[in-house]
């Protein structure tokens, strides 16, 4: 009783809700977990969890992403909040992260104040970009939901057909023969004759609607359109790519007439592919698709580099320490003409340049890093790799270059203090170290690996290094890198490779998108690396390079987030008050049904959000959004690279 009314003390607002998610135990049997969740107000941030009678650690870390998901739904700052979780299951473990996206519909709701169905659960993860990930055991959760009386199950989108055991046994005078087999089963028909109606979702906002006959729908937004100057920078570039890449093409071609027949073979079939890419570039450049053409013509630019110098090496027309040099050189080279553009800025800078400027140190540490790595090959006598990162290094750093020449080139309206980023800087340092770690464990848990987490660790360790040494550009750079990149080893580790499945899945992520860039827009706020990462992702759409959809618009979405809040920590007026959603009406979701609604218990007031929080709104919205997040398509060796 003590502690209780000390926490009584601390909170001035405590609202509660309970609901029930499906789990299966150790005996593969549904059952229903209940789940008890809170939110406290002034809070820091804090996730309290506790269970019964056992529990992993990655339904804790599930609860952290939940809470993260919903505060930036709802357009409130996770960090002014406490938040709890209680969990009681009759399972002797409750492990796993399927009812994430339950307790992120949970959280949602007493945000929002809007009361849940109490007919309506649903089963799925909770992914760090607000969609819902897929989970095992829906057959037996669903029984188990049907036997306690729910009418709607909602499960992960594309998770419909599953794949069911069928154990069959006869029985002999001397034994037994025990054979195992599967079949398909379809979880809307098996849903019906047990009187459920089951539903795939796959968005946190696409749920929300089955749960509280609420449809939150952003506002309608203009066109988003990158300004002129900067699409005719990009249609410049892409030109100089495709004529550098034709010059490598050629003198590869030359050189490899030198070679024996086998590798002369080998060379003339990555010259091929090369000008299929240069050509894709042409054809995208033609249909006005500039940041896709960009992108293709800079893979061209290091693929044709690549070859030549490896050629190269191979005839004894160049050492490999020839190239360590060129390499070192240029990148010593952009050091200075880095430092020449800061010291020329000032501390006060335009939004759009700080963002220009943090897309070019990041190119410039990820050019040192690879330049580093290529010299330790050269020691070890890894001469391809070496040669493969040497490449890598020199492109990035002109890409860092590139990126430096549009600083002071586009008007903006909108101006940074530099000597406040430091605190942007920390925010997304922690923002990355939790989305690394939650797919981190959850890696850990299934026991499989993925080459997005690699680099996503990878650029963990870029931002440290950029801690260590002050330098904010980078920290706040890499801290993207890594967030995109754990995000989409969040995905991988699940399997999306159905081309419907990422389809949607990206069409949702697209959606959550344009409601940011949208605020952005709505507060005549210029910006321009959300909208060029945006319009990458969705011409990424159209040539079905899916992994670079899904990279480009969780970017997109971090990029947004971070120049709001470079915005609000610069002391910027926001004068007019906005809000992500149009008016909120309920929606017959039901035709069948006519769902009782069963309001949240409340401790304490009934009030939510203080008058303070609300002249404060715009300060509660700006840090939580940024845990959305799938990947830039950076990596480096096999996978395509962009400027």
């Amino acid at each position: 009783m003590i502690i209780a009314n000390a926490w009584e003390l601390r909170y001035s607002v405590i609202k509660t809700i309970e609901l029930y998610a499906p789990a299966v135990t150790g005996k593969e049997e549904g059952v229903l977990t209940k789940i008890t969740l809170s939110i406290a107000y002034p809070g820091s941030g804090k996730v309290f969890f506790t269970a019964q009678p056992l529990t992993e650690l990655d339904t804790q870390a599930t609860a952290r992403v939940a809470a993260l998901v919903a505060s930036n739904i709802a357009g409130y700052n996770f960090y002014k909040y406490d938040y709890f979780v209680s969990m009681e299951s009759p399972s002797m473990i409750v492990g796993g992260p399927s009812a994430g996206a339950i307790m992120t519909i949970g959280f949602l709701a007493l945000f929002l104040n809007k009361t849940i169905y109490d007919n309506v659960t649903m089963t799925g993860m909770i992914n760090p970009d607000g969609t819902i990930g897929p989970v095992g055991g829906l057959k037996e959760k669903l029984e188990a939901v049907a036997q306690k009386g729910f009418k709607v199950f909602l499960i992960p989108f594309g998770q419909r057909i599953v794949l069911v055991q069928n154990v069959t046994v006869k029985h002999y005078p001397w034994g037994y023969e025990k054979r195992v087999n599967y079949y398909q089963l379809d979880l809307v028909e098996y849903g019906e004759k047990l009187g459920v109606k089951v539903i795939e979702v796959a968005s946190i906002r696409e749920a929300f609607k089955y749960f509280t006959g609420y449809d939150i729908t952003p506002k309608e937004m203009k066109e988003i359109t990158l300004p002129k100057e900067f699409i005719d920078s990009l249609i410049n570039q892409a030109e100089i790519f495709i004529r550098y890449s034709e010059e490598y093409v050629n003198k590869t071609l030359n050189l490899s007439q030198n070679l024996s027949p086998l590798f002369r073979g080998t060379v003339e079939d990555t010259i091929s592919e090369i000008l299929d890419d240069i050509k894709n570039a042409r054809y995208y450049m033609e249909n006005s698709k500039y940041v896709l053409a960009v992108n293709t013509a800079f893979n061209t630019f290091l693929n044709s580099l690549n070859i030549y110098w490896i050629v190269r090496i191979a005839i004894n027309n160049a050492d490999i320490n020839t190239l360590v040099d060129i390499v070192n050189k240029t990148i010593s080279n952009l050091s200075k003409n880095l430092t020449t553009v800061m010291l020329l800025c000032g501390n006060v800078v335009s939004l759009i340049d700080f963002e220009i400027m943090v897309a070019s140190r990041i190119r410039y540490v990820d050019a040192q890093y690879s330049f580093m790595k290529a010299v330790d090959e050269v020691k070890n006598g890894a001469i391809l790799d070496a040669i493969r990162d040497l490449t890598y290094a020199y492109c990035r750093a002109y890409s860092s270059y590139y990126w430096s020449t549009l600083v002071n080139k586009i008007e903006s309206n909108t101006y940074v203090d530099l000597d406040i980023a430091f605190k942007a800087a920390l925010l997304f340092y922690g923002v990355a170290d939790n989305i690394v770690s939650y797919a981190y464990t959850l890696a850990k848990d299934l026991g499989t690996e993925s080459s997005s987490l690699n680099y996503a660790l990878e650029y963990m360790e870029k931002v440290e290094t950029a801690y260590e040494q002050n330098d904010t550009l980078a920290m706040i750079g890499e801290s993207l890198y890594a967030a995109a990149y754990a995000t989409i080893a969040i995905h991988e580790l699940f399997g999306y490779d159905r081309a419907e499945v990422i389809t949607n899945l990206a069409k949702k992520i697209a959606d959550e998108t344009r409601i940011i860039i949208g605020l952005l827009s709505e507060l005549n706020v210029s910006t321009l690396l959300p909208i060029y990462y945006y319009i990458y992702g969705i011409q990424s759409i159209d040539v079905e390079d899916y992994h670079t959809t899904l990279s480009s618009l969780i970017m997109s979405l971090l990029q947004a987030e971070l120049s709001k809040l470079l915005v609000l920590l610069s002391g910027s007026e926001l004068n007019k008050t906005y809000t992500t959603y149009t008016t909120i009406t309920p929606s017959n979701v039901y035709p069948s049904t006519t769902p009782t609604k069963t309001p949240p218990a409340s401790n304490t007031t009934e009030t939510m959000i203080s008058k303070e929080e609300t002249q404060t709104y715009w300060y509660l919205a700006i840090i939580a959004t940024a845990i959305i997040c799938l990947l830039v398509g950076y990596q480096i060796g096999s996978i395509k690279k962009k400027p």
